[in-house]
Formats: C-alpha cells, structure tokens, sequence
C-alpha cells in the first residue's frame, strides 16, 4: 500500500487527518490530549515504534542551569 498523500511534518499531517480524516503514525505525547478528547483513536494491532532520545549541547554549558534543567526534563520523561 502506497498512501496518496504524505508529510514531512507531524504537525500539518496532523492538522489533515483531523480534517479530512485518514491515519498516520505520531509521537504519543504529540497526540495524547487529541486521544483523550476522543478526537482520535489508535488502530488497534498496528505496530508502535521505539525512537531513542539524545540531548546535544556545547560543551561550555555543561555547568549551566539551562542545562541542568534540561537533563531534569529529560529524566523525568524517560524514567
């Protein structure tokens, strides 16, 4: 199956299936009030995927509480 229509961002393939129906694979927390809103549903038996998460920064912001605040973040998303 080739779908007729595609996007490269998750945000306007989002703002057209909520119009004009259809399905797509997102994020879970890009979608998950949309989901309890009964706006959308998960098809059920389709395939969920597992994406790793990396944090990049410069190493001269090591010490920084932008950063310390960010790897909090992180944590507390992934754990």
């Amino acid at each position: 199956y080739v779908p007729k229509i595609s996007f490269g961002v998750a945000a306007m393939a989002l703002s057209h299936i909520l119009k004009n129906g259809g399905s797509g694979y997102f994020t879970e927390g890009s979608v998950r009030k949309l989901l309890d809103e009964g706006l959308l549903t998960i098809v059920k038996d389709s395939p969920s995927f597992q994406r790793p998460t990396y944090l990049c920064y410069p190493i001269n912001t090591m010490e920084s509480s932008l950063h310390k605040a960010a790897m909090r973040a992180l944590r507390r998303i992934i754990h």
